[in-house]
Order: structure tokens, then sequence, then C-alpha cells
């Protein structure tokens, strides 16, 4: 499933938006030069491309090792004349959208175009050495576009050696082949990045959820969680996802805007691409590193998601100077970020670094790496808690992982111990309290021929957040009818969604219903069905209770 939402009105490069231009909420660098002119490339897997637009044209990669036209793989990757990219589900090399449906196919051309814009900006809209590897996987005559062939693109894109992956899509569950692809390419050191979703609730969906992938969530204009973004503690960064201009395929020179996680993981494609072009030496953990731990801190307004929507906002300008301060990066450490690493030396600027962010943990992760410590025998950290010592590590005592149950945490190191090229690394990460399962599961697998489901929180009003969901499992052949006996949902905002199959995908929808009226009888078209009941945060009501049975 593609992570955009609500198709805007198309307008030409000399119309102007009046409203405020949300690319000036990421704070891009202006670079008064272009360093060193590194070609960085970045593979976007999405529906097709528009490869004649004026924001494309310019952009799309080369393969310097194929001969066009000649009908040979002359690179040896298995894909024949793959000059600018290929399509996966033709199996051609024309990554091209078809013809007559730029209406349908425009996600890949909007996607590359928002990587692009950042880098244009940063540049004063000069040439940048940013090069598009285009590759398509949708079908040309599909009528769903629902990603099914990504991984496979994944595979394409490992034989080019790309620098950034953008997977600007979510949904499914990837096979353990597919996830071996993911590690592959985490393992080639190319930095993979993808969307987290657009249901809205605390649910980050693949290959977003992987831990070689970075998660991206969507942010309003006002900087608070876009409502159609999902989120979750595997969340990495948030940014900017709403009224976001870009290229159009209709035409060479057609613009639009959206809203969505899609944008999200461009904007941070986008910025990744530029801190690599500014710090070519730099390896994908490094800038994952700079985009993590130079984000500005949510608002305390947004505590609910306190560790759920990443360590913070994208702060570009903050990336690139955290990339070129490597002496200095501790100063970048906020004690509000809910995640990150702090990179302590003997020039570092502080002693203690707090670690008290906003909302409701359970317990802190802190993980140290001392593999850059020259000796390892003097007394090097300690941890507080309550302002008080909590514990005192040697280099030779530190263990690799400690876990304790605070709300707030401070570091204390000793720089007189620290030779003058040793660093000490130590990554931290929250557990947040999750009140979205306070009443129901995430996941709960159901393979009874009848019986009942409910929200679970009996007499008393369903929590905030739910993200709750029920798969029932009959035998092939059979389908699920289902009589709701009780329905008392905020209107038009909790839903309980019914979907054929495995997979919360809209083409599989059977129906959704909110509100105090009891719902019609509906019966499933296939033998398993998915229970999805979410909540936003606002009113919480009695809830709801069903009935099921198996018929033919």
């Amino acid at each position: 499933m593609f992570a955009c939402f609500f198709f805007n009105q198309l307008y030409g490069q000399s119309e102007v938006l009046t409203s405020l231009d949300p690319y000036d909420l990421i704070s891009i660098p202006s670079l008064k030069s272009y360093e060193g002119q590194t070609s960085i490339t970045v593979a976007v897997i999405d529906d097709g491309f528009n490869l004649e637009h004026e924001t494309l044209r310019k952009h799309i990669f080369t393969n310097p090792y194929e001969i066009p036209g000649n009908q040979l793989d002359d690179d040896g990757n298995g894909y024949v004349d793959d000059i600018h990219g290929w399509d996966i589900a033709d199996e051609d090399n024309n990554a091209s959208l078809p013809e007559g449906r730029d209406r349908d196919f425009y996600h890949g051309t909007y996607i590359s175009s928002i990587i692009l814009e950042i880098n244009k900006r940063a540049s004063n809209h000069k040439t940048v050495p940013i090069n598009i590897i285009p590759i398509k996987v949708i079908e040309d005559d599909a009528h769903q576009f629902y990603i099914k062939n990504g991984y496979l693109a994944l595979r394409y894109a490992m034989t080019l050696s790309p620098d950034i992956i953008c997977m600007a899509w979510s949904g499914g569950t990837p096979s353990p082949e597919e996830k071996r692809l993911i590690q592959e390419a985490h393992s080639k050191g190319i930095l993979l990045i993808a969307s987290a979703g657009n249901l809205g609730n605390q649910t980050v969906g693949y290959p977003a959820i992987l831990p070689e992938v970075f998660a991206v969530a969507a942010l309003d204009t006002q900087l608070h969680k876009l409502p159609v973004s999902n989120y979750g503690q595997e969340i990495n960064i948030s940014t900017i996802g709403q009224n976001l201009k870009g290229a159009h395929p209709l035409k060479p020179n057609a613009y639009f805007s959206e809203d969505g996680t899609s944008q999200a993981t461009a904007i941070v494609a986008g910025a990744a691409a530029l801190l690599l072009s500014q710090k070519p030496n730099s390896s994908a953990e490094e800038v994952k590193k700079a985009l993590t731990n130079s984000t500005t801190s949510f608002p305390k307004n947004m505590s609910y998601y306190g560790g759920k929507l990443g360590a913070g906002i994208l702060n570009l300008s903050q990336a690139l100077s955290y990339l070129e301060k490597s002496n200095y990066r501790d100063q970048y450490h906020s004690p509000f970020h809910t995640r990150g690493s702090i990179e302590i030396n003997r020039s570092s600027l502080s002693t203690q670094w707090e670690i008290n962010p906003w909302g409701g943990f359970h317990h802190f992760t802190i993980s140290p790496d001392i593999t850059k410590i020259k000796k390892p025998e003097k007394h090097l950290l300690d941890i507080m808690v309550a302002d008080s010592v909590w514990q005192s590590y040697t280099f030779t005592d530190l263990p690799k992982k400690i876990t304790l149950p605070a709300a707030k945490i401070t570091l204390q190191t000793f720089p007189e111990h620290f030779h003058k090229k040793d660093i000490l690394d130590i990554t931290f990460s929250s557990l947040p309290i999750d009140s979205s399962t306070l009443y129901c599961k995430e996941l709960t697998h159901v393979q009874l021929e009848k019986g009942s489901i409910s929200d679970g929180s009996g007499s008393a009003p369903y929590a905030n957040y739910c993200s709750c969901r029920w798969l029932i499992e009959a035998p092939i052949g059979k389908r699920v009818k289902f009589n709701f006996d009780f329905m008392d949902t905020e209107p038009n905002v909790d839903y309980v969604h019914l979907y054929d199959g495995t997979t919360a995908i809209p083409e599989y929808t059977i129906a959704k219903f909110s509100g105090t009226t009891l719902p019609p009888v509906v019966t499933s078209r296939s033998n398993k069905v998915l229970i999805w009941f979410v909540t936003d945060g606002q009113k919480n009501m009695d809830g709801w209770h069903l009935n099921y049975e198996l018929v033919d």
C-alpha cells in the first residue's frame, strides 16, 4: 500500500501556493557550494515514473556498464539493457508509467521529486549530484495498487549498489526470503528508508518495522502527528508529511500536493542524500545517527506519543552539522530525546547527560560501545536515578546492555579518564507505556467455529489509541458471518474494521462500523477475517460486542 492520502488539485509551475511551505519546516541548509559533487544514487521502488518530467529528467540514473539497445546483459546483473532502472512487474527495462494512466501511476514521480527538491533548495536550485534509480513494481494493466513486488525490486536495486533505497509504502508480511533480502541490503551498507503506514494506529507496517530499516512517521504543518500516520516504538524519526508540493506525471511541468507518510519518507531519503553528498565517506549507520541525534524534540503536548514517533523531528541543518563536528557531537543531545546515542570523548562539552523524555515509560535500555577505548581499566560511567548513583562502571565491567526501570536517568562520565582518541558511544532507547493494549491485545488468533469478540473493556470505556486485532481462521471453503449485538463507539472516529484475509489493505475491506447504531449482519468472502479496532485520543465510549459463526 502506498503511503499517501488526499489527492489535491494539480497546478502548473507558474502557479504559487499561498499557504505555508512545508519544506521550510525541516531546516534545509543553504550551501554556498555543493562540495565534492559526489554522485549519490537513490533507488526509488514505486509504481512508475515520468522520466521526462522537468524535475526528474536530469537526475535519472544511467547504468555506465550497460550498452543501450544491444539486447545483452553487459554488466552481468541478470537484467538486459537496464539503462535507466527496471520494471520488475512487467519484466522489462521500461520504468515509465503506462500511457494514459498518469492519474493512477503518479506516486513514483512524486516521491522522486520530493527527494530532489530538498537537495535543489539546499544548493539554491543549482544542479545537484543526486541520481534516481527508477524501479517500477506495479503492472501496466494493474487495477489494484498494492505493492507486491517490492522485495524483488530490492534484489534488483542491490545489483546497482545504490547509497539509499526509498520504500515509500507499507503493508503485507514478507517471507523469510524477503526478510533475508532486507538483511543483505543492510549488510552491504545501503541505507533503507520506509514508511510507517497510513492506518493512523499504533502498528508500524512492513518493511519499516524491520530492525534494518529506518522507519519514518509523518507530522502535519503544526508539527503534530499527522492523523493518518501510523506510530510505534519502532519508528526512528518523524518529519513533515502534509501538503508537500511535488511533480505529477500528467505533464512535464505538472505539480500537486498530498498528505501521508510517503512524503515524510521521501523527505528523509532526500535529507540522507544531502548528508552523503556533503560527507561521502559517511556510512549508512553514521547518517542514521546524524539524523536521529540532531532532531528537534517534540512539544510537551505530544507526550502521549513519547517513544512512538522516533527520536524527534528531522532538523536537516543540525544533522549536517552533526556529521561535520565529529569531536562535539554530544552537544546535540537533548534530554527529551526518546532514543538515540551519545558520543562522548575527552573534548565533550559536558560530563552529565540527562534522559528525561515527556510521556510514560516502563524503562530505558542503555547499550555502551567501548570498542574505541584505548585502556579499559579506569572508572568510566555512573548511571544516576533520582539524582543518586544507581550503578558505577569501569571499562572492564561495563555490560553491553543495561536495562533499568525508571522514567528519568542521568549518565555521568569522567573525561580525565579518556585518552585523546577514546570514544564512548552510548545508545539508548525507551520503552513507552502502551495504553492501546490495556483491554485488548495487538493480535489474537481465533480458530473456534463460533464465538464472540468484544473490545475487552467490559463495563468500562475503552482506552485511547487502541489498535487491537483478531484474526479468525476457518477451514477452506467456509466463510464467517458476523452479528453485532452492542455498538457504542465515537461516531466517524473510532472504528471496527473487517477485512477479508490477513492483511489490512483497502481492497480487502468487508465493512467498517462506528457510532451507536447496530451494524447489519455481514458475511466474509473468504475463510479468513481480520478484525481491527482503532480509536483516537479523545472521547472513549463503552465499546462493542459481536457474535460470529462459520457458514458455507
